[in-house]
């Protein structure tokens, strides 16, 4: 009966020293994962704050160049304002001086020139315009391309992680000790019994079969309790592992989606600006020459009706 009792107590500590130890090893697993999930979090704020301030400053940058481009234009613009006022004092002073025919010609070269001139200058200022809209459009790439590596990174992470936990909350369910446990310490306490009583070998035989069959029934009832708590374990850890992929999953979805429409949004909004400047300028430039022209040819009409 001694051994039984002495039996039963070890059974009893080396399964809690059993239960202690996974536990304490889950506890220690865990708080490692929660640390490295909080640095992967910092890193990914991190990544974004950088990338969104990469994205603010080129285009900064490229407005600021797009700017002195239309500055440049309208520099351009108000140079050939002043070279055609010139040019008509010009054809004015020629037209007093020599025949309405001459001056007809120089007219016309000139305006040709100026023409020549304000075609070539719009078409440098197009294809300056057209390659900073390349670069801001190469920046843009990049930027997406490194968020959508360090979302996938994070996602990989993510994974990991939970796989590592759902593996060790599984071994801690199902680390209890087998029942058999129970039936060695009942066949040993049987047979310690039957040797010291040998006399009455057929009490103690059924004595044992009794204590054999009562420790099958507490195996059983605690491996069925064991099942059950297990399975409730691996079901818990199953639906935290699904609401977790599922954050991870909107986290980046969300994230994506907001750079994605920020970068296209100051895209559209730089071209279509620049593309009303370029329109404008044309336009105004177009309105003037005409303009311009019109009063020559009706001021050399006037000086060759007064010369006839």
């Amino acid at each position: 009966m001694s051994l039984y009792i002495a039996g039963l107590i070890t059974f009893f500590c080396v399964q809690v020293h059993s239960i202690v130890v996974v536990v304490v090893v889950k506890v220690i697993i865990i708080i490692i994962i929660i640390i490295i999930k909080i640095v992967v979090v910092v890193v990914v704020v991190v990544v974004v704050v950088v990338v969104v301030v990469v994205v603010v400053v080129v285009t900064v940058v490229v407005v600021i160049a797009i700017v002195v481009v239309v500055m440049i234009e309208a520099v351009l613009i108000l140079a050939v304002a002043v070279v055609a006022i010139v040019v008509i004092v010009l054809i004015v002073v020629v037209v007093v001086v020599v025949v309405v025919i001459v001056v007809v010609v120089v007219v016309v070269v000139v305006v040709v020139i100026l023409v020549v001139v304000v075609v070539v200058v719009m078409v440098v200022v197009v294809v300056i315009e057209v390659i900073l809209v390349v670069v801001l459009v190469v920046v843009v790439v990049v930027v997406v391309v490194v968020v959508v590596v360090v979302v996938v990174v994070v996602v990989v992470v993510a994974v990991v992680l939970v796989v590592v936990e759902a593996l060790v909350a599984v071994a801690a369910a199902a680390t209890w000790l087998p029942p058999q446990f129970i039936l060695i310490f009942s066949k040993s306490s049987s047979s310690s019994s039957s040797s010291s009583s040998s006399s009455s070998s057929s009490s103690s035989s059924k004595s044992c079969s009794s204590s054999s069959s009562s420790s099958r029934s507490s195996s059983s009832s605690s491996n069925s309790s064991s099942n059950s708590c297990s399975i409730r374990i691996v079901i818990v850890v199953v639906i935290v592992v699904v609401l977790e992929v599922i954050v991870i999953v909107v986290v980046v979805v969300v994230v994506v989606v907001v750079v994605v429409v920020v970068v296209v949004v100051v895209v559209v909004v730089v071209v279509v600006v620049d593309l009303v400047l370029v329109v404008v300028i044309i336009l105004v430039v177009v309105v003037r020459r005409g303009w311009v022209m019109v009063v020559d040819q009706h001021s050399a009409f006037l000086e060759y009706k007064d010369v006839c």
